[in-house]
């Protein structure tokens, strides 16, 4: 939905015209949006009609103002500045042969309510789990070099539910809630997966003899939505989710000097959309596999070190992703604030019939 917006805004900014008169930002990827996407992408680099990362950055340096991108209002201590990472100088080239990782694509599943607060969790079957390899060439002069993964939530984010009135039939929407801290989010972000230098604060450090260092990954984000709520003096239950989380990640190095250099990155995303029927909460679901958008050889070329944020892998402190969606979030699990009652037709997740 955020794209979507963004076309809008563009094309009543720059062409004077509503790209999307029909549908508007519903949050479904149909024939009027795959246009107007097009019609974005003309004159540029990108014709493909895909929203993928080229045109996710291009629409992030021309729509989202510069001064909202960084958005970091989280709190926290002050950031420990580093000098600002980019891709590998010909120095570290001549001295780093190759890097390589695979990544694995585990589904999305939404389990079914569990613990005394009843939460529903949109997560993944298996943690994200890998291994990422530099080679070093013979003679290196890397001692002392630290090799770390980096991860960068990105301004992307949806969280939103819809809740139903438990004494109105299941496709009654007249009687529906929604819930919906997406732009909350999205506002605080890109921001580092975490407040260490390296993500988990794992890393491995290079010796003068070291032919290869490696580097473990294990990841497993959850969306929890709770269930059932009382709003309004009404007991409401979840009748569907929509969650979408977007990942940056990076291998990548720090010398002893206190340069760091990334080496390969790449784009990684889960999406979960359930229209929630009679009887289904209690039963697990999945959904499909995490998207992946390929991997970026930075000693090739292909590095991506332009993404909004990615300049400061190599630096600590600061929120994390997570903390960031914890303060924020509270408010998704108690309290009223955030609940919105809504007539038939003005809200539905995009996978609501």
């Amino acid at each position: 939905m955020l794209v979507q917006q963004a076309l809008l805004d563009w094309g009543c900014d720059v062409l004077g015209e509503n790209l999307l008169p029909r549908f508007g930002a519903d949050g479904s990827f149909g024939q009027e949006t795959d246009r107007a996407v097009r019609r974005f992408q003309q004159g540029r680099t990108i014709d493909d009609g895909i929203v993928g990362p080229l045109t996710l950055d291009e629409i992030d340096s021309v729509v989202i103002p510069s001064e909202t991108r960084r958005g970091d209002e989280g709190g926290g201590e002050e950031e420990n500045k580093a000098p600002a990472a980019g891709p590998p100088s010909d120095d570290i080239k001549a001295q780093v042969s190759s890097t390589s990782l695979t990544v694995p694509r585990p589904s999305v599943v939404r389990t079914p309510p569990a613990g005394p607060s009843q939460r529903v969790a949109v997560t993944l079957d298996r943690p994200l789990e890998f291994t990422a390899t530099a080679k070093l060439k013979p003679g290196h002069g890397l001692d002392g070099a630290r090799f770390g993964i980096f991860q960068l939530g990105r301004r992307f984010e949806t969280w939103r539910a819809v809740y139903g009135d438990v004494d109105a039939p299941a496709k009654d929407r007249s009687q529906s809630f929604n819930r919906d801290e997406t732009n909350a989010l999205r506002q605080k972000l890109p921001a580092r997966d975490h407040t260490t230098v390296f993500y988990a604060g794992q890393s491995n450090t290079a010796t003068g003899t070291s032919k290869q260092v490696s580097v473990d990954y294990h990841d497993h984000p959850t969306n929890v939505f709770e269930t059932p709520l009382v709003v309004q003096g009404r007991v409401a239950a979840l009748r569907g989710v929509f969650a979408e989380t977007f990942f940056f990640t990076a291998f990548g190095m720090v010398t002893k000097e206190g340069k760091p250099f990334l080496l390969r990155t790449f784009f990684w995303s889960m999406r979960y959309c359930e229209d929630i029927g009679p009887g289904k909460l209690a039963t697990p679901n999945k959904g499909g596999r995490i998207n992946m958008a390929g991997t970026f050889d930075c000693l090739k070329g292909s590095c991506r070190a332009n993404e909004k944020g990615a300049d400061s892998f190599g630096s600590s402190g600061g929120p994390s992703f997570g903390e960031i969606a914890r303060a924020t979030l509270p408010k998704f699990g108690g309290g009223e604030r955030d609940v919105l009652p809504v007539g038939p037709g003005t809200f539905k997740v995009p996978c609501a019939k």
